[in-house]
């Protein structure tokens, strides 16, 4: 996956967590719909991370590419391990369900675009 792939994978990260945030807002209220833009966006800036770790060496060797793409997956895990922590500490109400939910969502973001690579070439 290149970088103009991962955008692809970011927007649609932001689609999939609004959809979920209006659902969450009109089965559940609006302290749910604000949940599921928290989970959505957990989700997104651990991408954004990914990203900007992965990419940051345009070219060379596979073994170095493939150690920037470990680096980038373990800011991810990290950032992303913070921002939950910071949800469920400093959040007060926050719908834990709507953050998961959410989260899951826009993370399938990933496997929907691989998805759609392998379809259409």
């Amino acid at each position: 996956m290149n970088s103009a792939k991962a955008g692809k994978v970011i927007l649609l990260q932001l689609a999939l967590t609004l959809a979920v945030a209006v659902l969450a807002g009109m089965f559940s209220g609006w302290v749910a719909a604000i949940s599921a833009m928290v989970g959505g966006a957990i989700a997104v800036v651990g991408a954004v991370v990914y990203v900007k770790v992965a990419y940051a060496v345009p070219l060379a060797s596979p073994q170095v590419l493939m150690r920037a793409h470990f680096r980038a997956e373990m800011f991810k895990l990290l950032v992303t391990a913070i921002l939950f922590a910071l949800v469920f500490m400093g959040l007060k109400g926050v719908a834990a369900l709507w953050v998961f939910l959410a989260f899951a969502a826009a993370s399938a973001a990933y496997w929907l675009v691989l998805v759609s690579i392998k379809n259409n070439g």
